[in-house]
């Protein structure tokens, strides 16, 4: 696979540029992996990794220990190096050494901050871009039981200068890591620990009642622990530094073509954060409900509220976001068509604002041979704190995140086609506003047939 993508703004036509190259079926392996990649597609605390689904926290679950995937279309939180994997069995192991590079929030190499934006326009960044190394060793055990799986995650993490972080600037690591998937019947337990003087935890449980789908999940990083950076995403949002989290999700079907799903999370920071000031603690509620009109119709309304303490323009006080959104999408097998609408409504202790968008995007093909995607979306933001956020396809076959504030139009086209051991995306985006026109581009392309 390689990839290469620019940015809006960036005049570089491949700012960015990675790939890998997967063997699968060697002798004593089950597959090695040289390039970019990532070892988990979502983060728990090391290397285990417990991922939220994309439809809402009823459904999180836990991955494979083994799971890899490629660095996409993200810059950050990738590594790039060698990844191994045994054949599966009673003890199975994945072992993996690399590097991850960074931009510097600061010129300085002593006590460096991270840069997260990703984006090389003025001198400035581009004088930043790459400046921060973390190197990262890691040996993963994997134990299979006739009820779940046990594992064991060790690794030595590296950094070429001190990074901040809430209490004394960190060169060095080497933190080891415990993780259990357990299922019984209709009850599932998973997580994961990493103990020693600065502990952290994440564990949660699945319950199923027929129709009826439970999920809790917690977790704490004390004030002092300092997880590896280099692993993209941590569980739920946001890095996983020095914060506690309650997280719980329903999903019910009451009847056949109807499902009625419910999220609600409350989080917080231990203590203030040196790098990057986070609210003290928030909570979330995610009321949506999935009607099929017919078995290719389907209506989704989408009801969410947010409040976190903030402090703005020297005065603190809640800072609150609600946004209801109505989608409809009509999807044969040839094509698929989705339009959504959406209203928010933010304010903090110094503003408040409205936001509304409309989108619509078309899909033309089948997962397999030529398929073109097209989307268009407007939109009207009287302050940030109304700000809308949507989904944009992307060239690896997932999703990008896009904020929308101020006001404006975005449209995007997505070409790829897939084949038994050939396959190729790019993917074209570009967004008017009163400030003038930003223009980004990715493109992709997979040779042989990889997992």
């Amino acid at each position: 696979m390689i990839l290469t993508e620019r940015d809006p703004k960036e005049s570089g036509i491949a700012d960015f540029v990675s790939g890998y190259l997967l063997l699968s079926a060697l002798p004593g392996l089950h597959r090695l992996l040289l390039g970019d990649f990532r070892p988990g597609m979502g983060q728990g605390l090391l290397f285990s990794r417990q991922d939220r689904s994309a439809t809402g926290l009823a459904w999180a679950r836990p991955s494979s220990n083994s799971r890899i995937g490629s660095r996409s279309s993200t810059e950050e939180g990738a590594l790039r190096g060698i990844y191994l994997e045994s054949l599966p069995g009673f003890l199975t192991w994945s072992a993996f050494a690399g590097r991850a590079t960074w931009d510097a929030a600061t010129d300085s190499t002593e006590n460096a901050a991270i840069r997260r934006g990703g984006e090389h326009v003025s001198p400035l960044q581009k004088s930043r871009k790459h400046a921060l190394t973390e190197r990262i060793v890691s040996l993963r055990l994997t134990s299979r039981l006739p009820f779940g799986k046990v594992g064991l995650s060790l690794c030595h993490l590296a950094f070429s200068a001190p990074v901040l972080t809430s209490g004394p600037p960190r060169q060095q690591q080497t933190p080891v890591g415990l993780n259990w998937n357990l299922s019984v019947r209709n009850v599932a337990l998973f997580g994961e620990l990493a103990p020693g003087p600065e502990t952290a935890w994440l564990s949660g449980t699945t319950l199923r009642f027929n129709t009826l789908r439970l999920t809790v999940l917690a977790r704490r990083y004390d004030p002092s622990y300092y997880a590896p950076h280099a692993a993209a995403f941590s569980a739920y949002s946001g890095w996983p530094h020095n914060e506690w989290g309650l997280f719980a999700g329903a999903a019910w079907a009451p009847r056949k073509g109807t499902r009625i799903q419910l999220d609600l999370d409350r989080h917080g920071r231990l203590l203030p954060e040196t790098d990057a000031p986070l609210p003290s603690r928030g909570e979330r509620f995610t009321f949506s409900m999935t009607q099929r009109l017919s078995r290719h119709q389907n209506l989704d309304l989408t009801l969410g509220t947010q409040q976190e303490t903030v402090t703005t323009s020297s005065r603190t006080g809640p800072r609150l976001r609600k946004r209801y959104r109505v989608a409809y999408s009509l999807h044969p097998p040839e094509f698929r068509i989705r339009a959504w609408t959406e209203i928010t409504r933010g304010a903090t202790p110094a503003r408040r604002g409205i936001g509304a968008a409309t989108a619509a995007d078309l899909r033309l093909g089948r997962s397999s041979g030529p398929r073109l995607d097209l989307w268009f979306t407007r939109f009207h933001t009287t302050a940030y704190e109304a700000r809308i956020y949507m989904f944009e396809p992307d060239v690896w076959g997932g999703s990008r995140l896009q904020v929308l504030s101020g006001s404006g139009q975005a449209f995007g086209t997505r070409l790829s086609w897939s084949g038994a051991v050939f396959s190729f995306s790019g993917r074209y985006s570009f967004k008017r506003t009163p400030e003038g026109v930003s223009s980004s581009w990715s493109f992709q392309v997979d040779l042989g047939s990889l997992e």
